[in-house]
């Protein structure tokens, strides 16, 4: 996997997923501190040259903060990449449900419908609910992200969730679950080519070939590649 690990300009990184800008700053001091990046962000490169981050926004954009022009990254090939996506469940909230169903922007159905893209699926006490937004266009592939933004807001404003993988679900959860459908990356790529991120924990990229840990870098290779090429070399060459 080493042989996958480049140097790529920040101007060709693209991002899928909203950022916390305390965590940026958070991690940005850690840093600084320690002089050393350990573990790399993981990016796919796009048939436009870009590079969109898979894993690792906040540490991508401390790197930017630290003026590294250059961001260290474990490349991966879309052939060893799976889209899936995370579950949200939290406790029964009738106030939530309410919200929800009122919601003039959300249409809700315990049916999918044909020729629709539902946004989420909402299950309880053995019911089920698929979110459509309430526009007319039959896919609202454009308006994917304010409809996740505002479901996602309604509980998280109020409450704590606990994410989990798909393979985690469990049926018998006596709250409400959120289960999100898989967006392929050309849906992906399509939805932020419109300046829109997906909310956090709503996208999961499952990568088969692993991902590197514990790659210490220091932050003056990445601020300064080309004098320090040879350090570079050297350090990918012991790992």
């Amino acid at each position: 996997m080493i042989e996958n690990v480049q140097l790529i300009p920040f101007s060709q990184v693209i991002f899928y997923e909203q950022y916390d800008k305390e965590r940026v700053t958070m991690i940005e001091n850690s840093i600084a501190d320690e002089k050393i990046l350990i573990d790399l962000p993981t990016a796919l490169k796009t048939s436009s040259n870009q590079y969109l981050i898979l894993d690792g926004t906040h540490r991508t954009l401390a790197l930017r903060n630290l003026q590294c022009m250059n961001i260290p990254a474990q490349i991966v090939d879309e052939n060893s990449l799976q889209v899936s996506s995370w579950i949200h469940q939290i406790s029964k909230s009738e106030d939530l449900l309410k919200r929800i169903f009122d919601n003039s922007h959300i249409y809700c159905s315990e049916k999918i419908l044909d020729g629709n893209r539902y946004v989420t699926k909402m299950c309880m006490d053995d019911k089920m609910y698929y979110l459509y937004s309430s526009n007319t266009c039959n896919n609202p592939i454009e308006y994917v992200t304010n409809m996740l933004n505002s479901v996602i807001t309604m509980y998280t404003n109020n409450s704590s969730f606990k994410r989990l993988k798909k393979e985690e679900y469990n049926p018998t959860f006596s709250g409400i679950t959120f289960e999100f459908p898989i967006f392929s990356i050309q849906e992906i790529l399509k939805i932020i080519s419109n300046k829109d991120l997906f909310p956090q924990n709503v996208v999961r990229f499952v990568i088969a070939c692993g991902k590197l840990r514990d790659l210490k870098i220091p932050i003056n290779i990445i601020r300064s590649p080309e004098v320090f090429e040879f350090d570079w070399t050297e350090l990918l060459k012991i790992n």
